[in-house]
């Protein structure tokens, strides 16, 4: 009698502990699935590349063009709504500016880079006013878009910066990407490029490297 209660015991222990394993594993499956899907599927994640060229049109006026190249590297799809390129002078220094460097005031103290003057500015927004729709990157897609301004020739040195909107985290005011690089427009033509990887946060600064 108590060797055949003893095997009931066991036999419960058994299933109990089958059980309690089978549910860890389930458990761990939906909270491995939920992460991918949230971490690697919901937030979009990309390679970003800056390839910038110049051309002199006239004595007085030069053609700046910045190319963003978007790849997208992750496993969904990623939406585009709108993309910014802003273009600062940086070389010759204007009064200004000249100005701010003898006061040592052209870089805040709390700020990480330079307060350069504003020059031209790129806008493009999608599926707003009557606009075409939003680009849309498949995995392992790539899409570009070029941006054209006309800046004097005299002209050295500029500062651009690169924001591009994060649709996938739209209810949070502004949140995005941002790329930026210094570019020399150096003899009557150039070019290079920049690379930055983005992972679904804001990006850091990149650094310019000559174009193949």
């Amino acid at each position: 009698m108590v060797l055949g209660t003893l095997e009931t015991v066991k036999t419960l222990s058994d299933i109990a502990s089958n059980v309690a394993t089978i549910t860890a594993i389930v458990v761990g499956g939906i909270w491995s699935y939920r992460s991918f899907f949230r971490e690697r599927v919901r937030w979009p994640k990309a390679t970003v590349e800056l390839v910038m060229s110049h051309r002199e049109l006239t004595s007085e006026w030069s053609l700046l063009n910045v190319k963003v190249k978007v790849h997208n590297t992750g496993k969904g799809l990623m939406r585009l709504t709108s993309l910014r390129v802003d273009v600062y002078q940086v070389l010759p220094l204007t009064g200004e500016k000249q100005k701010e460097l003898v006061d040592q005031t052209l870089k805040p103290k709390d700020g990480l880079v330079a307060k350069w003057q504003p020059l031209q500015q790129g806008m493009a927004r999608w599926g707003q006013n009557g606009q075409k729709c939003e680009p849309e990157l498949e995995p392992d897609e790539n899409e570009e878009f070029g941006n054209d301004f006309i800046v004097p020739a005299v002209l050295e040195t500029v500062y651009v910066y690169v924001y591009i909107a994060n649709e996938a985290k739209r209810s949070r005011r502004n949140l995005g990407w941002t790329v930026t690089s210094y570019y020399d427009l150096k003899g009557k033509a150039g070019g290079e490029s920049a690379v930055n990887v983005i992972a679904g946060e804001p990006a850091v600064n990149v650094v310019a490297k000559e174009a193949a």
